[in-house]
């Protein structure tokens, strides 16, 4: 007798985890048990009037949750109108989120204005700072052909072999078309020539440079570069 009572218990627990085994295998365990939890829900003739309205209370609670539950959301809002929290969380959640790109969209396009104002300001600096480089190196060039020019025509006047003025300024011609000058817009000056030996004889060449950096600033005239050399007449 106690063999046969062993031998059922054992079966019973058998096919109760069989069961639960199948349950949770086939995925139909859990509307099964909310099946099972709503048919207890019911109200028995039996039981007493405050017993019968608070498990009725609690049955209809889980019926409304097994309703939820059960029917597709479409949007943040539940078929009640009334709002998930989850929805509420992710919807605030949206909203910072989208606040926060639309400050950072704010601060690039203020940023972007402030550098488009600095560019502008310090693009005339720039400018003149460059073009002001350039023109300064242009105008040692010049002074250095006009001096050179200078030099050679005074060398070429001491000579005892040189008679006229005309032989002196080509010599300053010729090496102002070396430096890359207009020897026309030079002009040549030359005293001392032809005097008796140990006294000077002075070349003076002025020319002049009209440099760009002044149109920039509104100046207008042209800056004269000068050239001296003085020699002892041989």
């Amino acid at each position: 007798m106690g063999a046969q009572r062993a031998s059922g218990a054992h079966q019973r627990r058998a096919r109760r985890s069989a069961r639960g085994h199948a349950r949770r295998s086939d995925g139909g365990g859990d509307a099964r048990d909310r099946a099972r939890h709503l048919s207890r829900c019911r109200i028995g003739d039996g039981e007493p009037h405050g017993g019968r309205h608070a498990r009725g209370a609690q049955c209809a609670e889980q019926r409304r949750g097994e309703l939820r539950l059960s029917l597709p959301v479409r949007g943040p809002l539940q078929p009640s109108g009334r709002w998930r929290r989850g929805d509420r969380a992710g919807s605030m959640r949206d909203e910072v989120l989208t606040m926060s790109g639309a400050g950072t969209s704010r601060r690039v396009t203020r940023e972007r204005g402030q550098g488009l104002v600095e560019f502008a300001l310090t693009l005339p600096v720039a400018v003149l700072l460059i073009v002001g480089a350039l023109e300064f190196g242009r105008f040692l060039m010049v002074r250095h052909a006009v001096v050179t020019a200078a030099r050679e025509g005074a060398r070429m006047a001491i000579l005892p072999t040189t008679r006229f003025s005309s032989e002196v300024e080509t010599v300053v011609r010729h090496w102002l078309r070396n430096g890359s000058l207009d020897p026309a817009q030079a002009q040549i000056a030359v005293s001392g020539l032809r005097s008796s030996t140990g006294t000077p004889t002075t070349v003076d060449v002025r020319y002049p440079f009209d440099s760009v950096l002044f149109r920039l600033i509104g100046r207008s005239g042209a800056v004269t570069v000068r050239g001296v050399s003085t020699m002892l007449h041989e």
